[in-house]
């Protein structure tokens, strides 16, 4: 066998023609040409990150792949015209403050990168021309503690000069990247108990052109913002409605955006865009015949997106392991898996036990060949290099030269 299927995306970025994408257990940023149908290893991470889940997040921005932590402490990006590593690094008693496992969020506003975390509440941002990295955070003072928000996903979505995100099930926090300051606006503000439900809790949000802002929860329950009060939106809950994957709890809408006058809900429950017009309030739901739904694969379908243009998306489908494109009036148009061949396993030193283990479990004695001949070609040229030096040593201490 000389390609090996890549399974799990934990997060990609595309730009032009390429995605680049991070997996859990490669440690490397990793591409796709989508013009020449190829992937490949483009560059190990920095090895004290070398590690399972090192990042979830990856954004690109000109000729920088920033990575996010998930299980590392700081942030990185690699230089595609220089080659090489920088690194933010995010101060110790600000680390001592996160879960070991960070769940951030990350957006692209104007010429900056900003970095969302809610344990503790805080906005990290860079400024992709001067590499200049500060961290902005919100008093504790200013929210009242309502259930942890340390599992939960969350989206950011900016509007006129502010990023946005939720917290909980009645609270949309602002940051003002003008002033670099916090705000705190409570919901539903007549109501005198506070939630306790899990479910209650809102994962999404965005900003139609009108300014006005539109919310989902995990139960699936879509809301439309109107003087602090949440509206909710009938939409029909067989889709969006919580269910179980076989392993726990999952909420029914993975991911929201907004094209022209339509909200647009990346399904987790089907392989599906569910789109709500704003206007009429009609609804369609986007079928995908690119996709077969795999009984024995994990029942999660979209899990990451990135946006390609306007009206394009690209979506990763975690029940087959495959990348689908979309478009808003083309609908479906691309479906891609993943899989990279032997030699980029061979030529990345972070990528080579994954290659074992995936040898082993399929039996693959053409690809085992192939990995002990590239071991033994590795130690040949270790130990050339280590009986050069020794000769160069020996005649050196002699006084030959």
């Amino acid at each position: 066998m000389d390609k090996y299927f890549i399974d799990y995306i934990a997060g990609f970025t595309c730009s032009r023609e390429k995605i680049y994408f991070i997996t859990p257990y490669i440690y490397a940023i990793q591409e796709y040409d989508c013009r020449y149908k190829k992937a490949d290893i483009l560059v190990d991470f920095p090895k004290e990150v070398q590690k399972n889940g090192a990042f979830e997040r990856i954004i690109i921005c000109g000729n920088k792949i920033y990575l996010f932590p998930c299980l590392a402490d700081n942030i990185y990006y690699f230089d595609l015209e220089n080659k090489s590593y920088h690194r933010f690094v995010i101060p110790q008693s600000i680390l001592e403050c996160m879960p070991k496992r960070k769940n951030l969020e990350v957006i692209e506003y104007k010429t900056n990168i900003y970095c969302v975390c809610r344990c503790p509440n805080m906005v990290m941002c860079i400024d992709v021309k001067t590499d200049d990295f500060k961290i902005y955070s919100m008093p504790l003072e200013m929210i009242e503690e309502r259930i942890s928000m340390e599992g939960y996903h969350f989206s950011l979505c900016s509007l006129d000069n502010r990023l946005l995100y939720t917290f909980a099930d009645d609270i949309i926090i602002e940051f003002s990247t003008d002033r670099k300051e916090f705000k705190v606006n409570y919901l539903d503000a007549e109501k005198s108990e506070i939630s306790q439900n899990n479910c209650d809790v809102i994962l999404g949000l965005c900003a139609d052109k009108n300014g006005n802002l539109w919310m989902y929860n995990f139960e699936g329950e879509v809301f439309k913002v109107i003087e602090s009060m949440k509206i909710k939106i009938n939409i029909p809950k067989n889709l969006t409605s919580r269910y179980n994957d076989g392993r726990h709890e999952q909420p029914g809408i993975d991911r929201i955006f907004i094209i022209d006058d339509d909200l647009c809900f990346a399904l987790r429950s089907q392989c599906k865009i569910l789109r709500y017009n704003v206007k009429t309030e009609h609804i369609t739901l986007c079928s995908n015949n690119l996709a077969k739904w795999n009984e024995s694969g994990r029942q999660v379908a979209f899990f990451n997106y990135a946006q390609v243009d306007k009206e394009t998306i690209w979506l990763y489908n975690e029940n087959d392991g495959a990348f689908y494109k979309w478009n808003y009036i083309k609908g479906f148009v691309e479906r891609v898996e993943i899989t990279l061949p032997i030699t980029a396993f061979l030529g990345s030193q972070s990528a080579k036990d994954y290659l074992y283990c995936n040898i082993i479990m399929r039996k693959d004695l053409e690809g085992y060949i192939a990995y002990i001949k590239n071991t033994c070609e590795e130690k040949k040229q270790e130990n050339d290099v280590n009986h050069g030096y020794k000769i160069y040593h020996d005649l050196n201490n002699n006084n030959y030269f």
